[in-house]
């Protein structure tokens, strides 16, 4: 499986509606992705279950983000570099609500527009809850091998969980999305927590 067989190929922006994204545009046009944009088409090419196919182009995306969000001194990167900050502030740089080039109003026009109303059970989307799901998991291993620990990777897993799973129900049924193991780990997030992101209320009942 490639990555970009349901992150970035041309297929998948016109189902997904990525190509309709207003913001998206605003993303590609940011310095920053800019410059890491060879790598990621290059990664993107690789085979998820091939690590030596994709690390080379993950492991130069994150230099360049050590040098724009974790303080990274050139020459002695892997020294200097805060690998947690980095981690998070790229995260933020993208997807922060407020000021992230992908915004909480963007975003819910986008998903408006591209599930045209639909529930998710009336859709099936060629790629499923547990695609994303093994995919997210691979990057959690490359997140460890890169020097993050797991509290950290749990830190920023929560923050951009807690922003894109409400998105994400509206394209996959909640009881799915709960019971994949990037949930049901704990590694990006508590599972309790995760229910509560989606809608589930948590686990003390108010009837």
């Amino acid at each position: 499986m490639k990555f970009s067989e349901f992150v970035l190929n041309e297929g998948v922006f016109d189902e997904l509606g990525l190509s309709k994204m207003k913001v998206f545009s605003k993303a590609l046009g940011d310095k920053f992705t800019q410059s890491i944009l060879p790598d990621v088409k290059k990664l993107l090419d690789g085979d998820l279950n091939d690590r030596s196919t994709w690390i080379e182009e993950y492991k130069n995306i994150f230099r360049k983000a050590c040098m724009e969000f974790g303080g990274a001194k050139k020459g002695e990167i892997n020294k200097t570099c805060n690998k947690a900050q980095t981690l998070q502030k790229l995260l933020e740089h993208y997807i922060d609500p407020d000021k992230g080039l992908i915004g909480s109003k963007q975003m819910s026009e986008w998903v408006e527009e591209t599930t045209g109303g639909n529930s998710p059970t009336d859709v099936k989307y060629d790629y499923s809850v547990e695609d994303i799901s093994k995919y997210m998991m691979e990057i959690i291993e490359a997140l460890k091998g890169t020097g993050i620990s797991d509290e950290d990777i749990k830190k920023s897993g929560t923050y951009a969980l807690t922003i894109l799973l409400p998105y994400m129900a509206r394209f996959y049924p909640k009881e799915e999305i709960e019971k994949s193991d990037m949930i049901q780990s704990g590694k990006l997030m508590e599972p309790e927590k995760a229910k509560e992101s989606l809608g589930g209320g948590g686990s003390v009942s108010l009837d």
